[in-house]
Formats: structure tokens, sequence, C-alpha cells
């Protein structure tokens, strides 16, 4: 596993995976929502899939973490400020899905007596392709309804 040391590190590793997918629906109602405005400047009824901001949460905790464990030379108060600041709303709204989502695999030691979690039959929803998320907030994307 190579080390992550920089920003850009981090960023280069969580590139394959759509952390900001916002969608747009016609009847936010139809879903329990109330409409909105300007979430996307001069859009309306644009909205964010929980799991993609639960992915949004994690790299930028992912990179506030790098920051402190190797702070570039540039940086300033405010910068790491910042990232903590934005890492106090993403350790609660994780805390929040993570009880939502109460995934009640039972997980054992490994042979060598870890408590890794790893090789345990989780009850997973479809992420990609036919009828998954990621299908849904395509046909949804907010990029495309403009």
């Amino acid at each position: 596993m190579v080390a992550l040391e920089t920003v850009e590190d981090v960023e280069r590793a969580w590139s394959k995976y759509e952390t900001t997918a916002f969608i747009y629906l016609e009847n936010p109602e139809d879903y329990s929502l109330y409409p909105n405005r300007d979430v996307i400047l001069g859009a309306q009824n644009i909205y964010m899939i929980s799991a993609h901001h639960q992915l949004h949460c994690l790299k930028k905790l992912h990179i506030a973490m790098t920051l402190l464990a190797h702070p570039p030379d540039h940086s300033t108060t405010e910068e790491l400020l910042g990232g903590v600041k934005h890492a106090e709303h993403c350790f609660n709204y994780l805390r929040q899905g993570i009880l939502c989502a109460a995934d009640s695999a039972l997980e054992g030691p490994t042979p060598e007596n870890d408590l890794l979690g790893y090789d345990v039959q989780h009850q997973c929803r479809k992420w990609d392709g036919k009828g998954g998320l990621d299908e849904w907030r395509r046909k949804h994307d907010a990029n495309n309804m403009r």
C-alpha cells in the first residue's frame, strides 16, 4: 500500500469515486422533499444522495488527517482550521449515517485473532449496474438538467 502524504495523493486515490453527486428532481414532493433553489446557483430542486455525501465526508476527513500529519510548508492556520471545521460536520454526519444503516453483520476475529471486519457477509444495496444507485443518480444528474 502506498503512503498518501499530500493532498494531491489523497485526491488521486479518491478520483475514481463520485463524491459530490447532485441530482435534479422535477417533483421533489414525490420523495417527501421540499422544493429548493440555488443549491447550485441558478438551479432549482437539486439534492445530494446520502451515500455520495458520506463518501464526500470520508474524502474530506482523509484530506484533513493528511494535512494534520503532513502539513505543507505553505499551509495556513485558516486552511487547517477550515479542514477541522468541515471534519466536525463530517464526523457527526457519518455517525448519523452509520446509526441509520445499523449494519447488523456479525464480525469475528481472524485466525490471527485480529478483529478487522473482513470476509464477513453484509447485506449491501446495489451500487452500480442496472437498477443500482449509480444508474439512478446518472439519470437524475443535475449537470444534465441545465
